[in-house]
């Protein structure tokens, strides 16, 4: 609950969604050993400390109630009821054990505590039930609504589309969309800003007021209490007890009671203007409201003349409201999570500019060559290599060319250890973003064995220096030549790409420095293939907001805008040095651009002849004329 509560102040999230504090089998089991004074029918509990420990369990079933409200929109509906039903049992266990005490006389003392206590406990557990039951219905609602309002997301973006003038302005403004409406019909949100979640809040208040009533009157009111002499069994781990349920529930309180303040605000805003107005009527306050509207005057044209990105905020208002997912009776609200939320995409999108793939920003600078249409995509294959047991080849996968490549350099003899370990460095920063391409585009997994086999070779090489039991940096050291080299991993391995590589590069392994000159030949591959990958990441982007379940959409969303903040500069590098007409709305794997290849459908004019690959200021209009053909 504390973790829980700290992180909403550090968001700002004064409705403190629970991420760390759920209810499931390891909480309610936890829960049920923290309540143990309060089950236990048959040890004597004699002195001023064990009688409020008794209390205090009470108390600390109040404060966890109030503060899983919202957890119950982490976990599916069956889930979720199999757990209330769980803290009813518990919970109707205990005020059943306090009435035997009360008759047994193990608790003799603030009887009035104890019965408000139970009070407070059946109203929270009716609480608890009433809102997961509704809570299905609720869900069914708003992803009604939000199948709706994405709909006319699309229709939106494909009006607006020629208004932007680059794609990441594209793709922030419709994320900012999907991100209202991820958060606004989040289930968790949704409880957290619900009537019976404030309501709770204040009984949780209520409850902590008990405790502390309680205490008071028996450390500073002694005459109105009378304890027993003798002894308990639990000794001194009473008072350590007690002092760890006293902090549980001073802590736990913090954000129901947050949550019920934070509700009267929004909904209740005018209550007591009337009477500050009378009082201010007698008391001389006018100078100050010359100085405030002087001050609020100054504020108006500071923010006038701001940041571009406030008033791109504040041009989006309007555009935003409709995309607010609400229930009934929840209109006045509208405005304040639109004021509370417009900000988020770009708060995470900074987050992201702060992580961007740095190295993986240099290779794709120096060494790609966008303006030949990533040419390495197709030469890294060639289809003289006749296929093993002429059985025709599996698909490849983004990433395994990219990591077949990498564990040849490696193997290389002669070639100096920090190009090996830049490179390493590089693709580690690179391949996460491959992965999250591919898991996007092959939802049907046809290449799963393929990018599993390309995460074992990429594993062994990362970690162990090795590619498939042959130990490649042995190999590097042995005194072989570069041709034997490659032919030693090739006769390993079976690989094709190897085979390439000594078929089309025979002037370049038998040269003066060949390791180094072919180093220069498979890092300029890597960098078109990675390249050619990541022009997909518009799409993947996109399309990771769709066809997801109601709990995790706003997780989903959220990572998509923190990916977007990370890989802002190289979209727009993908975007202005490589293909100014592309298509970024469509999917595409290594066999659809070793297909165009082949067919031949990059056409580069005589222009280019002068544009040097490694300029990153290109003028996007002398590129006109490039264009990928994607059937």
């Amino acid at each position: 609950m504390s973790a829980d509560l700290i992180k909403g102040f550090k968001a700002r999230k004064l409705w403190f969604p629970c991420k760390y504090f759920c209810l499931n089998a390891t909480s309610l089991t936890i829960i049920a050993v923290t309540v143990k004074l309060s089950v236990d029918l048959n040890t004597p509990m004699p002195h001023r400390h064990d009688q409020l420990a008794k209390l205090a369990s009470s108390a600390i079933i109040c404060t966890i109630m109030a503060n899983s409200m919202p957890s119950l929109g982490v976990t599916q509906n069956k889930e979720t009821m199999m757990n209330v039903m769980a803290m009813a049992i518990l919970v109707i266990t205990m005020i059943v054990n306090i009435c035997i005490q009360f008759v047994t006389g193990v608790i003799y003392e603030f009887w009035v505590e104890h019965g408000v206590m139970m009070f407070l406990m059946i109203v929270l557990l009716m609480i608890m039930t009433s809102s997961a039951l509704c809570l299905s219905k609720m869900k069914h609602y708003m992803e009604l609504k939000y199948q709706m309002n994405e709909e006319a997301l699309r229709e939106i973006s494909k009006q607006k589309e020629q208004e932007f003038s680059n794609v990441t302005d594209q793709l922030r403004d419709e994320l900012m969309k999907f991100w209202m409406m991820a958060h606004t019909s989040s289930p968790q949100f949704l409880l957290g800003r619900s009537v019976s979640c404030t309501a709770s809040g204040a009984f949780c208040v209520l409850s902590t007021l008990t405790l502390l009533e309680a205490m008071l009157r028996s450390y500073f009111m002694p005459w109105s209490v009378k304890f027993c002499a003798g002894e308990c069994d639990y000794k001194w781990s009473t008072i350590l007890i007690l002092i760890v349920q006293v902090g549980a529930v001073g802590f736990g309180s913090i954000a129901p009671a947050f949550r019920w303040f934070v509700a009267v605000k929004y909904r209740c805003p005018n209550i007591g203007i009337v009477r500050l107005c009378k009082v201010a009527q007698y008391v001389s306050i006018y100078p100050m409201c010359w100085v405030l509207g002087f001050c609020e005057y100054c504020m108006t044209w500071t923010l006038k003349f701001g940041s571009s990105s406030s008033s791109l905020g504040s041009g989006t208002k309007q555009d935003l409201r409709r995309f607010i997912l609400h229930l009934e009776g929840e209109e006045e609200l509208v405005d304040v999570m639109m004021k509370e939320n417009c900000d988020a995409t770009i708060h995470w999108v900074q987050q992201g500019e702060k992580q961007r793939p740095k190295l993986v920003m240099e290779l794709l600078e120096k060494k790609c060559s966008m303006l030949q249409g990533f040419k390495g995509v197709a030469e890294f294959d060639c289809d003289q290599i006749l296929p093993l047991r002429g059985v025709e080849p599996p698909p490849y996968s983004w990433s395994l060319p990219i990591v077949t490549l990498a564990s040849i350099i490696v193997a290389l003899p002669n070639l100096e250890k920090c190009l090996v370990k830049n490179l390493i460095s590089t693709l580690n920063e690179g391949l996460p973003y491959v992965k999250f391409i591919e898991d996007n585009i092959d939802k049907d997994e046809k290449l799963i064995r393929v990018r599993k086999a390309a995460g074992i070779v990429w594993l062994g090489a990362d970690l162990y220096g090795k590619w498939l039991d042959v130990d490649l940096y042995k190999l590097s050291l042995q005194n072989k030549s570069l041709k034997e080299t490659l032919e030693t991993l090739a006769e390993c391995a079976k690989t094709r790409i190897t085979k390439t590589i000594l078929l089309l590069n025979q002037d370049v392994v038998r040269g003066h420095n060949a390791s180094e000159k072919l180093f220069e030949v498979l890092i300029v591959m890597i960098s078109d293939i990675l390249g050619a990958c990541l022009t997909n990441l518009p799409h993947v982007i996109s399309t990771k907001c769709l066809s997801t379940s109601i709990e995790e959409r706003e997780d989903r969303v959220r990572q998509a805008v923190y990916i977007l903040g990370k890989t802002k500069k190289i979209i727009e590098m993908l975007e202005k040095r490589a293909f100014p007409r592309v298509n970024f709305c469509r999917a595409t794997n290594v066999e659809d651009w070793r297909l165009m290849h082949k067919q031949k459908r990059f056409c580069y004019p005589s222009v280019l002849s002068s544009v040097e690959e490694n300029d990153a200021y290109t003028d996007p209009s002398k590129l006109r004329d490039i264009c990928i053909n994607i059937e």
